[in-house]
């Protein structure tokens, strides 16, 4: 038997015959670490919209390409044509607006995380200051391309053994944590790039869009010469 989701942190804009064929829920595991796990197909064409509460969020997506908007950020993450497969972490430090669109079709495989600001600070303390700078960075964001490991961890969390409810939210919160730890991991090796370039602090903040918009996939089909 598996644990009774709670209330989500979105809520579908679209009400009355909006459908979906699967499984949507969220799920408090353990210090406000929120799982949200997705896997189900749109049956109608959705628009979800809300707020999401501040902290540290991550997503990673093995089916479908997703596209959702946060806080007028916007994130693309899911199989990419070049193969692999992109993720993104995003740090919210006050509520901010949520917006994602699908088609009737579409098929969503996603697990996502949040971590309030509390959590963080008691998991790392002060051995990791890039991290808990960059979770005080209103809308900083990092893509990452997740290794097949964490692809694989995702799967086992969309499709967990049949446990008791006390074993199925340990066995979801110790594949999380490996999540976490790979996200935090590259936020860090990002960070640690742009500082190794002797940037002033105000120069690598203006320098995160570029970057982010490198990293996300969104400029692969653009060409100098489409600028002056």
């Amino acid at each position: 038997m598996q644990a009774a989701p709670v209330v989500p942190q979105y809520y579908p804009a679209e009400t009355g015959d909006t459908k979906f064929d699967g499984m949507v829920e969220t799920v408090d595991l353990s210090g406000g670490l929120v799982l949200h796990r997705v896997d189900a197909r749109d049956m109608r064409g959705a628009a979800i919209e809300g707020f999401v509460k501040p902290g540290l969020r991550l997503g990673l997506v093995v089916g479908g390409k997703i596209e959702v908007v946060i806080g007028g950020r916007r994130l693309l993450m899911g199989p990419q044509a070049a193969g692999g497969m992109r993720g993104a972490v995003i740090a919210v430090t006050e509520p901010a607006t949520f917006l994602r669109r699908s088609n009737r079709g579409d098929v969503e495989r996603t697990v996502s995380l949040a971590m309030p600001a509390d959590w963080l600070q008691t998991r790392l303390g002060e051995e990791s200051a890039a991290s808990i700078e960059f979770a005080q960075r209103h809308l900083s964001v990092c893509p990452w391309n997740i290794s097949a490991k964490a692809a694989a961890v995702v799967e086992e969390m969309l499709n967990p053994p049949g446990l008791s409810p006390s074993l199925w939210r340990m066995y979801q919160e110790s594949r999380a944590l490996e999540l976490v730890v790979e996200a935090l991991a590259n936020v860090e090796g990002a960070t640690s790039k742009l500082v190794a370039t002797g940037l002033r602090k105000r120069d690598r903040v203006r320098m995160e869009p570029v970057r982010y918009l490198l990293g996300s996939g969104q400029a692969d089909d653009l060409s100098l010469d489409e600028y002056p």
